[in-house]
């Protein structure tokens, strides 16, 4: 699910519990420890907070900043996959020159999605993906990963076999080139 923040208003036990209870199964586990953590000696003042399943508008605990929430439906069509890539927890967009978007993937999923769950899927470290377009209503996205003994691997892989390496720190355009940061 794709999530376009604006405004800054969020409390964040509701926010956290819409994307918990709208998110794929295996990913509330991660999201409810998160809440947790974000929440310790946190009390909302807001008692009026409402959200729908399209927006959530809610507000931090007294520090007043707030922002609010809602689904991008557009980007969810272009990014939703059965077969291929079917979804990734880490994404950074970077604007490269000639107007395609470079995304930088973590942790992603290859392989099929049959009745809401992964089968013959396998888990990768990184991919990235080129987006043509800046409308995500009429944008293309292309996926991109490489394989090691016939399975889907990395994008990204260290030379000498160990360790990986996640895309969760965006990157630069310099007179260079583009450097992106692991």
């Amino acid at each position: 699910m794709i999530l376009f923040i604006h405004n800054l208003r969020i409390n964040r036990w509701v926010s956290a519990l819409f994307i918990l209870f709208t998110s794929a199964p295996m990913f509330r586990i991660i999201i409810l420890s998160g809440l947790v953590a974000l929440s310790v000696g946190c009390r909302s003042t807001e008692s009026d907070t409402k959200f729908t399943h399209s927006q959530l508008a809610v507000s931090t605990c007294d520090t007043g900043l707030s922002f609010a929430v809602e689904i991008a439906e557009d980007y969810n069509r272009l990014f939703y996959r059965e077969d291929g890539w079917t979804g990734s927890d880490i994404a950074f967009s970077l604007p490269l020159l000639d107007g395609r978007i470079l995304w930088l993937f973590g942790d992603t999923w290859i392989g099929k999605i049959r009745q809401g769950r992964h089968t013959d899927s396998n888990m990768v470290s990184n991919t990235i993906g080129i987006q043509q377009g800046l409308d995500p209503a009429t944008a293309h996205l292309e996926f991109f990963h490489s394989y090691k003994d016939a399975k889907p691997a990395a994008f990204i892989r260290p030379a000498d076999g160990i360790g990986v390496f996640w895309l969760s720190h965006g990157g630069i355009h310099t007179d260079s080139g583009l450097y992106i940061f692991l």
